[in-house]
């Protein structure tokens, strides 16, 4: 059983790679909860295997919708359901079982996904103790509440484009302001500089060549 401060790690890749095979191994051996988000039950290392399956939703309104993991929170999920009888069955504590059953399982949880919006499903089925996150667009994470805490993007003016928000480090280190710290460059925006302080140009050559049209 995972420690009280154990991580809740969710991997996206393939079952067959063994780059996805070692850094489950990794933090499985120390003791945090590993899930493969792929529709394969795998040998991982003695003693571990991938966690199936994790799938996605309609929800009200909206062709997207949450994505949750159909084995973590197994039995948060069926009372969210309303323990219907036959989320009872014993076979689908098994990767087989559940595998067998797939689209049951689709349906069912389709049919409750379809009469929420993306949060509001992803909202219920978290405070349930179901792993689950709505899946959103550029323009959704905007407006995400976490990404707007940890200030990931940062907007610059941009020549052509104005306002442009760009996207920040995914890591946040005390005392140090992550970038991007200005917008984007246009083609050629810099060539003055680039020939004067990095090729060491003379104001005269850098004129010979922008007479001569080579510049972009």
């Amino acid at each position: 059983m995972p420690a009280d401060d154990a991580l809740r790690l969710a991997f996206l890749g393939d079952p067959n790679s063994i780059h996805t095979r070692r850094w489950m191994a990794y933090f499985a051996e120390r003791g945090h909860a590993v899930t493969l988000l792929d529709g394969f039950d795998v040998p991982i290392a003695p003693g571990l295997h991938g966690q199936i399956a994790v799938e996605q939703y309609l929800a009200h309104g909206r062709h997207r919708a949450p994505i949750l993991s159909l084995l973590a929170g197994r039995q948060a999920l069926r009372r969210v359901l309303g323990d219907p009888q036959w989320a009872f069955d014993p076979a689908l504590d098994a990767a087989a079982g559940r595998l067998a059953r797939r689209a049951q399982l689709n349906t069912a949880i389709a049919e409750w996904t379809r009469t929420r919006t993306p949060h509001e499903a992803m909202a219920e089925l978290q405070a349930a103790g179901v792993p689950a996150g709505a899946v959103q667009r550029s323009s959704d994470l905007l407006r995400d509440p976490q990404l707007l805490h940890r200030g990931f993007f940062r907007t610059h003016a941009h020549t052509e484009m104005g306002e442009v928000p760009y996207e920040g480090h995914q890591f946040c280190i005390a005392g140090y302001d992550s970038g991007p710290r200005f917008a984007a460059p246009c083609l050629g925006e810099h060539s003055f500089e680039v020939m004067r302080d990095v090729l060491g140009m003379s104001e005269e050559e850098i004129a010979e060549v922008a007479g001569a049209d080579a510049l972009s």
